[in-house]
């Protein structure tokens, strides 16, 4: 059970598959909201591939000395999550078509959510998630969950980003408590994507805006590495996009399209963010739609 009280159940509902992904929500607002979507999207024929996998919402009685009740989400336990997947074909060709299907699966998945008016804001290595696709094989990529959206208006109290300050958005970064309109939420959720899309170009297992404090520079906290390398990195794009281009093995420069988004979804300024559904509607025009 992953959550914030990470509580033992009582019983767990009869029929949950042994090998499944259960998601606490400490909220009960909260999970109300998350089933009706989770649900919805689960009946939806539109919904993509890298949002299916939703088993269904339960709640049971905690162990004591707890009184109050668990709510869960069960998802299908779908391959690895992104930091611990390192099983790239070897084959050149074979790798980069992966790449490609893995890159759509991301912005066709996070396009569905902004369309229906849900910013994720939890993209990180742990919910996005990447294995094989049991009918051909082929690698594709899942995001587990509706993020955050259905939770902006059900909770009780203020929303407060996830701490995942590798894939956490520079306007953020000075401080967690989200009070902003829809549009400066997809920015967020853009940058996240944009650097997740750096870690599926570079085959990278950690955040490429990942950074650990320096005393000697004055950082004191992550936060404040993080911000400090975001700054230096966009005074020099250039190197970082050539450290890309070569753990890629060149696809990233034989793909002129992908660097743009690269640029674009990586701006530190949210108004010049590239939002992620014409982010998607850039890449239909290369690649085709992922398979249902």
């Amino acid at each position: 059970v992953s959550g914030s009280a990470a509580r033992m159940l009582a019983a767990e509902p009869a029929g949950l598959p042994a090998d499944r992904l259960l998601f606490e929500v400490d909220d009960q607002n909260i999970w109300d909201a998350e089933k009706l979507e989770l649900a919805d999207m689960a009946r939806a024929t539109a919904t993509p591939f890298a949002l299916r996998g939703y088993i269904g919402s339960y709640t049971q009685e905690a162990m004591f000395p707890s009184t109050r009740d668990v709510c869960f989400h069960a998802f299908e336990r779908f391959g690895k999550p992104l930091e611990d997947f390192n099983e790239w074909p070897s084959d050149a060709a074979e790798a980069n078509k992966a790449r490609m299907a893995l890159i759509a699966d991301l912005l066709q998945a996070m396009s569905y959510l902004h369309a229906r008016g849900l910013p994720h804001l939890c993209v990180n290595e742990n919910t996005v998630r990447i294995g094989r696709e049991p009918l051909n094989n082929e690698l594709r990529l899942r995001i587990v969950g509706a993020g955050a959206g259905p939770s902006l208006n059900a909770a009780n109290r203020t929303f407060q980003v996830p701490r995942s300050w590798g894939y956490t958005a520079p306007e953020v970064l000075s401080g967690v408590i989200v009070q902003s309109n829809l549009p400066a939420l997809f920015a967020m959720d853009a940058w996240s994507v944009g650097t997740v899309l750096a870690m599926l170009v570079g085959g990278l297992r950690t955040s490429p805006q990942a950074a650990t404090p320096q005393f000697f520079k004055l950082q004191f906290s992550e936060r404040a590495a993080i911000v400090q390398r975001i700054s230096e990195r966009s005074e020099d794009m250039p190197a970082f996009l050539a450290m890309l281009n070569e753990r890629s093995g060149g696809f990233l420069y034989e793909n002129g399209w992908l660097v743009e988004l690269m640029l674009t979804l990586l701006k530190i300024e949210p108004q010049e963010r590239l939002s992620v559904r014409t982010a998607w509607q850039k890449v239909r025009e290369v690649l085709p739609a992922p398979p249902p």
